[in-house]
Formats: structure tokens, sequence, C-alpha cells
């Protein structure tokens, strides 16, 4: 019997044409057989350019199928992962970086493509593109590793490479590692041409969180007036930002809905439609949503947040902290858990953890502000007022046009009996706010204020605005009948007492002094404390 020729003539194989099928392949997102065509053209060619891109084409789809490894393992083989070669250096350096090769990332990568060396000589002839997703990666390794200058430097870099970088331009306005008041420098620097729409883009990351409304208001019209982009989920997802971060919850909730709708996995717009909800205690819709993540994809960090989120509006506390810690080991750079995790604990009066939390948040996100807010708050609350009125300054240096601290520092003042210069705080604080949806909180404590010094005329107006802004709030209506009782005004102030009892049977101070107001009515002659 005849033994079968196993030889192959390989002279018929059209090889271009194996690579185009291998690279399209690769597009349908079909890696397996991408990977097993490319690695063949591999096989058959001799070491030369065309060889290379072969093997460029197998890590790739090695890479794209979640094989890092692999991926890694063919650009070193093939000696394509040094600066010789720079987009497999760039693909080395990124399959390092899923493999939380932090060190081995930057290693790889070398010094920043503009500084003066024969490595950024061969690399400053690369694409643009190139070379600033060279500095991306190389700042995501450098904030993995709490290297928060190196970062934003390499940040910058890219941008300054490729204005077209936006996620070098995102990560330095919400990453939290650049003072609000110097990142404008960094995302809109002089002289750089890029698209009218691209532009108010940018110059919305450089302004949201610094409650400069009216720049940002500009630059959001700017953006929308562009043909079609009024829709964009990304444009929806910085307004949406803007508004939370203003603390205009309900606002956001209308724009965080509207992009839910058009991307419901879109993780910015996820983020801050999330925090809306619990801000507003929708228990219902994050109870759904959380069940629908947390199914859908089990090991993102944000699925395990909305379960944290849901828990917190039920106000069970314990349960919520497990959900935020397990969110937090997921993803230890996730701001909104750190917060959530020391809201949680704050909640239930344990300091310690809830500033450990702040602490950590503040560690990993040096520019925000609003840990040092939650801190000073803490410090308030154990009333040690020479530490928080510290860290509210510190908030104020980092974020000067936020309410927020000016307001704390109101409130430490008024707890340390010093009423007018409580006065100036909650005034300066609504002055910054414009009297927005959250001034109500101001507004009432600068009430206190001008009645602890007598002046209760101006009391009861600022309690009345206070009403105005939320009508349904029994302990603004007991505030504004003792005011009223105060000034000898009994029939107006009984009636007020009756109108926070109607909405809050059990609130105990509005029916004592309900009490008192009816036996004045009856013995003129009683005098009143209104302290």
């Amino acid at each position: 019997m005849a033994t079968p020729d196993l030889s192959i003539d390989d002279g018929g194989t059209n090889w271009d044409e194996v690579r185009y099928k291998a690279a399209r392949y690769a597009e349908l997102g079909v890696f397996p057989v991408a990977r097993f065509l490319a690695d063949k053209a591999v096989a058959i060619a001799e070491p030369c350019e065309g060889r290379r891109a072969d093997a460029l084409i197998v890590a790739r789809t090695a890479f794209h199928a979640g094989d890092a490894p692999r991926a890694l393992h063919v650009l070193r083989s093939e000696g394509i992962d040094g600066p010789a070669a720079p987009e497999g250096n760039l693909l080395a350096a990124q399959c390092l970086f899923v493999m939380r090769k932090w060190e081995d990332c930057l290693e790889t990568l070398g010094p920043s493509e503009l500084d003066a060396t024969p490595t950024s000589d061969v690399l400053g002839h690369q694409p643009a593109e190139v070379r600033a997703a060279r500095c991306l990666v190389r700042g995501m390794a450098f904030e993995q590793l709490d290297h928060g200058p190196r970062a934003i430097e390499a940040y910058a870099d890219a941008l300054r490479c490729d204005r077209f970088c936006v996620e070098a331009a995102r990560r330095l306005s919400d990453g939290g590692l650049v003072e609000p008041v110097k990142r404008r420098a960094l995302i809109l620097p002089d002289g750089d041409e890029v698209p009218p729409w691209l532009n108010a883009y940018y110059d919305v990351l450089a302004n949201v969180g610094l409650f400069e409304t009216d720049a940002e208001n500009r630059a959001l019209g700017c953006m929308e007036s562009a043909p079609g982009l009024s829709t964009s989920v990304d444009f929806l997802a910085i307004r949406a930002r803007a508004l939370f971060e203003a603390q205009d919850f309900h606002a956001a909730l209308v724009v965080g809905q509207r992009a839910f709708s058009l991307d419901p996995y879109h993780r910015e717009v996820l983020t801050y439609y999330l925090a809306c909800l619990c801000e507003l205690g929708t228990s219902q819709a994050l109870f759904s949503l959380g069940h629908r993540l947390v199914n859908e994809n089990p090991k993102s960090s944000l699925s395990w947040l909305a379960v944290g989120y849901y828990y917190m509006s039920c106000e069970k506390f314990e349960l919520a902290r497990r959900y935020f810690h397990k969110a937090t080991s997921l993803d230890p750079r996730l701001a909104a858990a750190w917060l959530a995790f020391g809201h949680a604990f704050a909640a239930q009066d344990e300091s310690d953890q809830a500033m450990a939390a702040y602490r950590t948040a503040s560690r990993l996100f040096p520019g925000a502000h609003l840990p040092l807010v939650y801190i000073g708050a803490e410090y308030a609350r154990q009333s040690s007022f020479s530490h928080s009125i510290r860290f509210f300054r510190y908030a104020m240096a980092l974020s000067p046009l936020d309410p927020a601290p000016v307001h704390e520092l109101g409130v430490v003042s008024y707890r340390c009996g010093k009423f007018r210069e409580a006065i100036e705080h909650f005034e300066h604080a609504l002055a910054l706010s414009n009297r927005g949806p959250k001034s109500e909180a101001t507004l009432f404590n600068l009430a206190h204020c001008h009645r602890r010094v007598g002046q209760l005329g101006q009391a009861s107006k600022l309690y009345e605005l206070c009403l105005v802004l939320s009508p349904q709030r029994a302990s603004t209506h007991t505030a504004l009948g003792l005011t009223q009782h105060a000034m000898g005004k009994l029939s107006a102030a009984a009636s007020t007492y009756h109108t926070a009892l109607r909405l809050s049977p059990e609130e105990s101070i509005a029916s004592s002094l309900l009490e008192r107001c009816l036996r004045e009515m009856t013995d003129p002659s009683r005098p009143f404390d209104s302290d």
C-alpha cells in the first residue's frame, strides 16, 4: 500500500488574502480565527517588516480576546516589544498594565516622548496617536502606583502630542488628581487648534467642579450647538456631572435618565445616575437597577456600588458598608465608593471608620476637596473645632467657589457661639450658591443666627424663604413659629405650630411650644425666652 504524500505545495496560497482575512476577522471580533490565520502568515514569512506586522496582528487578537500573557509572549518572541517598534512596545505596555504589573509597564514604555533622548528621537517620527497613547498608558500606570504628579505630567504630555486624546483630558478632570483651579491650564493650553465642539467639551471638563456656573453654561451651550451632538451620551454625561457637583440633584437626574436611556452601560453616566438616585432616596429604582447590574456584570465595581446605594437609601448602613467595601475591592480608585463608604459609617456615628474612608479618598484623589469637607465635618461632630476649621480651609483652597466648606465653617462658628461670625460665613455661602436648590440649609442656619442675636424680623423672613424652597419641612415651621412667638405674634405662632404638627405629629418641640403659646394667649403677662 502506497504511503500518502502529506507534503504541502504552498505555491498556490495567496498570503495577502490570508492577511486580509485575519484583519477582517479581527475587526469582526472573531479573534480565534484572526489569530489562527495571522499565526500562519507569521510562520510562512521570513524575518522582515511584513512578518512583524503579522506578529502584531497575532498579539492584538490575543490581547483583545483577554489573553494578555499570550500577547506579550508573541511580542517578545518576535522582538517587537521594544522602543524600536513603537506600536508593539505600546501593546506590550498595555499587556503589562492589564496584568497589573505597573512598574514593568513603565519600564517597557521608557521615558516620555517629549523628553530629549535617543528613544524619543525614534518615537518622534511616529504618528501623534501612537505617541499620545503611550503617554496615556504611562499616566494610567503612574496613577495606579499613586504617583499623582507624574501621572498628571503624563496626561498633559498626551494632550500635547495629540489634542484629540480625550481620555487624558477626562482623567485630568474627574480623577481627582489635579486641583480644580490648576486644571484649566493643563486641559486648555494656549495656542492649540481643535474643532469648536471639542474645545467646548474641554472647556466644560476644565470648569466642572469650579462652580463657575456662567462659564459652564456658556461651554455647554457651545458644545450642544453642534449639529447632532446635543444627544451625544458623552456630552449628556458631562452635563449630568456638572449639575450633580452643583448639588442640583433633580436636574442631574433628568439629564442622567436621558443619557441612561441612550446607553445604560456608559460608566460615567452610570456613576452619576446612581448617585442621584441615592441622593433623592429612590430605593425602588436602585433595587431594580442594582439587581440587573449584578446579574449582567458581577465583576464590575459599579454593580456593587448600586447595591450599596440601595441599602444606604433604606438606611441599612451595615449592609451598605459591605457592598461599598466590595466595590472598592474591585476598583480601589472608585471615588464614589470610598465617599459612600465613609457616609455609611458616619450615619451611625462611627467617626473613626468614616474618617479612615475619607482619608483614603483624599490620598487617592489629592485634587478633590469633598473628602476634606467630610473629614472636617467628622471632626466637628467630635467637637474638635480647631481640626475641623483647618480641613474646611484646606477644602476652600482647593475649590474656592464651592459653598459647602464655607457653610460648614458657619456651622462651627454657630456651635462655638460666635453668631455674628457665623452670619458672615452663611451669607458668603449663599452668595456662592446663588441661592440654588441646595441653599435651604444655609438659609435655615442663617435664620437661626439672626434669631440668636435678636434680629427676629430678619430671621422670620429667612424662615419664610426656606418654606418657599421646601414647604413641607416641619422643623422650619417650628422655627418660624418660635420666632413669631418671640415677637409676640401669638396667634400667628400658634397657627404655625399647628402646621408643623400636621406635617409631623411627632414634632415634640412644636407640641411643647404650642402649649406654652396657648397658655400665654390666656396669660399675656408670662415672659418668653426665645433661646
